[in-house]
């Protein structure tokens, strides 16, 4: 249970990838069955069944070039930062990657 709501959302600095008037559903109960529930929000893949999608509110309102989330999780050994972009991704993270095995999500 919870309210509809709308408000500008940011995430990571606050001056970088604000979402104006982003409707999001602000949780006030919780029943038990469903406690499994999770996510980051909106963003999963823009469909109407996940929910509105942060992403695709960034790219029409200008803020971002591409509708597109780009995740890159290295190895704790690899002495490189996982990282997040938000409208494409990092392809000079790729050099580092040649001869070793890398998965696209």
């Amino acid at each position: 249970m919870g309210d509809d709501v709308a408000d500008t959302v940011c995430i990571f600095k606050k001056d970088q990838w604000c979402a104006e008037k982003f409707r999001f559903l602000s949780v006030t109960d919780v029943k038990e069955a469903m406690t499994a529930m999770d996510g980051v929000i909106g963003l999963a893949p823009d469909d109407p069944s996940n929910g509105p999608s942060f992403i695709a509110t960034l790219f029409d309102q200008g803020k971002i070039d591409k509708k597109m989330l780009g995740i890159m999780i290295t190895e704790a050994s690899s002495g490189k930062e996982s990282s997040i972009v938000l409208g494409g991704y990092d392809d000079t993270q790729w050099k580092d990657y040649t001869n070793k095995d890398m998965r696209w999500y």
